[in-house]
């Protein structure tokens, strides 16, 4: 019988936390597949207290509670499952009873200042790649741990357990204390041809080991929903289930990839890569300043991480604050207006990885560079559009020459999928097809696999199939110009990528 909208199948519920945002997709069981909507987005603010920056992860998890019992009422059943995916690195430590020690601090928090270097110090960078297949970044979870050490921090007497932002998600709803293997792989704190902790790594950073705990696979059902996060000791088992955790893992395991084709999962961040069997750790992946993490089949993805969609979210933050509030839309509406490719700058230098005013960190990159000073909302929202697009085409290139392969199609998925702009002149800049869509690909991969896990689909071939129809894709053709080139040529010069991994 064609279950429809009566909505008597148990559903699958995926709670997607991204940096600036979450949001809850549910995933219906009926005759022609999963039908999957979106029932609850809110904010994720950040909260800023003595000099330091946390996330306020009681507040989201007020939020996912409500979103479960939402879906109670809203489908008339309880959820067949529900699981969590989030950004990486960032993580949180716990006492012996299980409880939360501190919240979470921020991955642009400043307390990594001058941590990278340190952590030279003890290994160089290749090595660090060679044992990780992470790039060494600031706001990885090794060089936050390593501040905690150098600044002699009780914490780490007091703390049992390290766990990934998704993971502590999954303790609340099920008790559970394991780290899933995509996040693991976001940490720099773990072994790739191991594939474990990377223990004589992080006895070297001066980490206690008994922190990392057991490291599970996408799919993992990690126990029933506890009773007392949703009040009612009557409700059915209702299954945690860690999904590819990772966001941008989740996000790939939505759309199809082939070895002419790229993704690229543009929020906050824009990550973009390939995927692969297992992860490189040659020199030439190392040279190109790419790194390595988790996929939802337990492989590989090879990408780039670099600045997103955070750079308008902050120029429109900057404006509010100013009094000026603006909605994107005719913010992108004065970018299309301004003049093309007149100020360009690096999305990734140093100046804009911490919590920045960023239209003056624009001018004053530009302005550093000799180049027009972007004055206006649309001039400096378009140099960030076009900045970003330049910046995708390098990563596509060092892909290509990772990989020993030829790039034709990016597949961009996230918010950025939404931005025209974006999605056109990344096509223009690159001269690859980008194919746009689904924007909320970090949710339907979360309910992929959990709908592997629950046997509803039998793989995640299968499964993504299921949700097709819940998408659209929209293409976008390049159209390259002499413009174009120059403006690469003189970005390249901006942005001086000698040595990317600095």
């Amino acid at each position: 019988m064609p279950i429809g909208r009566t909505h008597t199948a148990p559903p699958i519920v995926a709670v997607d936390l991204g940096a600036s945002s979450g949001r809850v997709l549910v995933g219906v069981p009926t005759d022609r597949g999963l039908d999957v909507s979106e029932i609850h987005r809110f904010a994720n603010r950040p909260v800023s207290v003595d000099g330091h920056t946390y996330w306020d992860v009681l507040a989201l998890f007020a939020e996912v509670r409500d979103a479960i019992l939402r879906v109670r009422r809203q489908y008339g059943v309880w959820p067949r499952s529900v699981g969590v995916d989030a950004w990486g690195v960032d993580y949180c430590l716990l006492d012996r009873q299980g409880r939360l020690l501190s919240n979470p601090v921020h991955y642009r928090d400043r307390r990594t200042e001058g941590m990278v270097a340190r952590a030279e110090a003890i290994a160089p960078k290749r090595e660090l790649f060679a044992a990780t297949g992470n790039q060494v970044l600031a706001l990885n979870s090794l060089i936050q741990l390593l501040s905690l050490v150098a600044h002699d921090d009780p914490i780490l007497e007091a703390a049992d357990t390290f766990l990934t932002i998704p993971d502590l998600f999954h303790h609340w709803l099920s008790g559970s204390r394991v780290v899933e293997f995509t996040n693991a792989t976001t940490t720099q704190c773990f072994d790739p041809v191991r594939r474990n902790w990377a223990a004589e790594l992080i006895a070297r950073f001066g980490v206690p080991g008994r922190l990392f705990p057991r490291i599970v696979q996408p799919g993992t059902i990690l126990g029933p929903l506890l009773p007392e996060v949703v009040g009612d000791a009557s409700a059915p088992r209702i299954d945690i289930i860690a999904p590819a955790t990772h966001d941008t893992a989740s996000a790939v395991a939505a759309i199809p990839l082939d070895d002419s084709s790229a993704f690229l999962s543009c929020g906050t961040w824009s990550l973009m890569g390939v995927a692969g069997a297992a992860a490189r750790l040659d020199s030439r992946t190392f040279d190109a300043g790419l790194t390595n993490e988790g996929s939802a089949d337990g492989a590989y993805l090879t990408l780039s991480v670099q600045s997103g969609l955070w750079l308008l979210n902050e120029i429109r933050g900057e404006l509010e604050s100013a009094g000026r509030p603006v909605g994107y839309a005719e913010m992108l509406a004065s970018a299309a207006a301004a003049d093309p490719l007149k100020s360009l700058f690096d999305p990734n230098d140093p100046a804009l990885l911490g919590f920045a005013n960023v239209p003056s960190t624009i001018r004053d990159l530009c302005a550093r560079s000799r180049q027009v000073v972007p004055v206006d909302t649309g001039a400096i929202v378009r140099a960030s559009l076009e900045s970003l697009a330049l910046s995708f085409r390098q990563t596509i290139e060092a892909l290509e020459t990772a990989t020993n392969r030829r790039i034709d199609t990016v597949r961009l998925v996230g918010g950025g999928s939404r931005n025209e702009l974006l999605c056109q002149w990344t096509a223009d800049a690159s001269g690859r097809k980008v194919a746009a869509g689904p924007a909320e690909a970090s949710g339907m991969g979360n309910i992929i696999v959990q709908s592997v896990a629950t046997g509803l689909a039998g793989s995640i071939v299968e499964a993504r199939t299921m949700v097709a129809e819940s998408s659209s894709v929209r293409w976008y053709e390049p159209h390259p110009g002499d413009l174009w080139e120059a403006a690469y040529e003189r970005f390249g010069v901006i942005c001086d990528r000698q040595d990317p991994t600095g």
